[in-house]
């Protein structure tokens, strides 16, 4: 929050373990109220806060006001839209279902890639809702992904229970195609079109031979 300008309206606790508010794109909403919203931002050039002034001018809930942002409270928050959130989750697991059996068949294993970061954490978790036991394989992924703690099972007491086993696959015959093998389905695929001279009869002509067809053309 510091680094996009937020400390320059908005006084609060400087943590990282709950949210103060929500963001939808570039747009920030505290307490159900839009209080922000970022504009422009590249690689190289740091994106502007822009706050949202009431008719007097005054940027809501800011700390010239005397007001302190207050952490969300995520359990309230749950219990209160555990309806909603039922439904959003039973129908995500539906849809990573159904990707399963589309390409389970085509596939040896299926990878989940995780970062550590809340959205990895409720993908893995909605993954293991959904998919056997031995299906899919958890990659850690970031910066250096062998010396990164993560904090699903550190800080956040999630686990697997008792260890995913994967099918073996490494001992199975591996057959590769020979360069004559590829280019002959190369030909057969995208057949060239081949002109021969016809023997002289009074025209020019030529024969031209596709996909086992045989036509002339001439001139006189």
């Amino acid at each position: 929050m510091d680094i996009l300008g937020f400390d320059k309206y908005w006084d609060y606790d400087k943590q990282d373990n709950v949210p103060y508010m929500w963001a939808e794109s570039n747009v920030y909403w505290y307490r159900g109220i839009q209080i922000a919203k970022t504009k422009g931002g590249d690689l190289y050039t740091a994106p502007e806060l822009q706050p949202v002034r009431d008719e007097k001018g005054i940027v809501p809930f800011c700390a010239q006001e005397g007001e302190k942002l207050i952490p969300i409270d995520l359990a309230a928050m749950c219990a209160a839209n555990e309806d909603l959130l039922t439904v959003i989750e039973d129908s995500t697991v539906k849809k990573i279902v159904k990707e399963y059996e589309k390409f389970k068949d085509k596939l040896d294993i299926f990878h989940v890639a995780f970062s550590g970061g809340k959205d990895s954490a409720v993908l893995l978790d909605l993954v293991k809702k959904a998919l056997p036991k031995g299906s899919f394989v958890v990659m850690k992924t970031g910066t250096h992904p062998m010396q990164t703690k993560l904090r699903l099972f550190f800080d956040w007491g999630i686990t697997f229970g008792e260890p995913y086993a994967t099918p073996e696959h490494a001992a199975r015959p591996v057959a590769y195609a020979s360069r004559a093998e590829l280019l002959d389905s190369i030909d057969r695929t995208y057949p060239k079109t081949q002109p021969v001279l016809a023997p002289a009869t009074g025209k020019h002509e030529i024969r031209r031979q596709r996909s086992g067809q045989t036509y002339e053309e001439g001139t006189p």
